[in-house]
């Protein structure tokens, strides 16, 4: 039913379009009331006017194109195909998740509690200039995933290994340290996301950050959480009444 009424609307359109005499109408054969209660939803969708008419059993339904009649990008069968592949791909998270996600390696870094009035360009300008000595970066990419909070990825990481996670646990230092000194984030932290970036699957939350004497900020790493992070000790000496730090919010890590 739907096949004819799409084909419906596109003729008549082909026919507009050449000039030539297009019927507007189109009659259903007769049938019963749950399939015309149907033909009358497609209608809607479609916005198409339906109208049904004559008695039992030969009551039919007619559709008329209106000024404001369009075609659906997908038809019904599409749409529930689509919505089957995003329930297949949440069930995958779900059980990537599942699958002892401490032991999958991080793949990017999240780049969170930015300053006020910084967004994805500036992020991008701000990493452009870190990553000018790092070819295998060059096709790196910028995704906001939540207010104040970026995803640093790239190709190179995709394919990950405990080398690879030890070369991006340096870059985290050099982001970390370089993207407060130029008030554009305040913290830094490694992350594991799905292939498509639309998902932070973990947060590595080894970093614990505590407060000294002074008011300077460290970052103290618990020993033997990693072995890139076993028995080191970070220091930053921005003081925090420059920092002008706002808008700092949680991601929880998923067990």
């Amino acid at each position: 039913m739907e096949s004819i009424m799409r084909d419906f609307i596109s003729d008549y359109q082909d026919l507009v379009a050449a000039g030539s005499p297009a019927k507007r109408t189109y009659h259903f054969p007769p049938m019963s009331k749950p399939q015309r209660d149907f033909i009358k939803e497609l209608a809607i969708t479609y916005k198409l006017y339906a109208e049904s008419q004559d008695r039992e059993p030969h009551r039919f339904v007619f559709v008329v194109i209106t000024d404001r009649t369009e075609t659906p990008a997908m038809t019904i069968l599409q749409a529930l195909e689509k919505e089957r592949e995003i329930e297949l791909k949440r069930l995958q998270l779900e059980e990537l998740k599942l699958n002892k996600l401490d032991e999958q390696p991080c793949n990017a870094l999240l780049i969170r509690d930015t300053f006020f009035g910084v967004n994805e360009s500036s992020v991008m300008k701000a990493v452009s200039e870190i990553l000018n000595s790092y070819e295998e970066y060059e096709d790196f990419g910028i995704k906001c995933m939540k207010e104040s909070a970026f995803v640093f990825h790239a190709p190179y990481l995709l394919e990950m290994d405990k080398e690879k996670e030890d070369k991006l646990y340096m870059l985290l230092k050099k982001f970390k340290s370089i993207l407060r000194e130029k008030l554009i984030a305040f913290d830094c932290k490694m992350c594991l996301v799905d292939e498509d970036i639309t998902e932070i699957l973990k947060v590595d939350t080894n970093n614990v950050m505590t407060n000294s004497s002074n008011a300077s900020v460290h970052y103290v790493l618990e020993a033997g959480e990693n072995e890139h992070q076993k028995n080191e000790l970070e220091t930053n000496e921005l003081e925090k009444n420059n920092l002008e730090k706002t808008n700092s919010f949680e991601i929880l890590q998923s067990s």
